[in-house]
This record gives C-alpha cells, structure tokens and sequence, in this order.
C-alpha cells in the first residue's frame, strides 16, 4: 500500500499473485476476488479473453511492444 498508482503482477501462466490499493480503488475489484485469478479475465471484457491472453503469453515470452490498447470492464461496469 502507499504507492499511488495501480500496480498488479502476475506469473507466467498469467495468475495475479499481487494487486495493491490503488489497483482496487482504480479497478474497482478488491485484491480478495482477483488474486489466483487469470488476469485477462480481471483486464478485458470476455469477447477479449482470447485476445488479451495471448497479449499475455507473447509478453512474458520476450516480444518486444511498442504499444498496447487494453480496455478493461471495472468492477462497477464502466469500461476504461
């Protein structure tokens, strides 16, 4: 807690192992209901599951990004 900005980390198969504060506040989703769980089921509306996990796995492989859209569905519905 005290880092005024959302951070979250996952592993390799793409579990959130961490979700601070901020990310709750910002997401709109206490750590209790996304921590253990796919992050791109936390990150993207479903239609994106597909999508977004592949994102996941070419990052934690190496792929270089120059950029990435990610619109997430908060906790309280609104997309950001």
């Amino acid at each position: 807690t005290g880092i005024p900005v959302a951070c979250y980390s996952f592993d390799r198969t793409g579990k959130i192992l961490i979700w601070n504060e901020t990310a709750e506040n910002v997401f709109v989703r206490p750590a209790h209901t996304v921590v253990g769980r796919p992050v791109w089921e936390i990150m993207s509306p479903p239609q994106w599951y597909s999508r977004t996990q592949l994102f996941v796995h070419e990052v934690l492989s190496g792929k270089e990004f120059n950029s990435m859209e990610w619109k997430h569905i908060a906790g309280d519905g609104q997309q950001r």
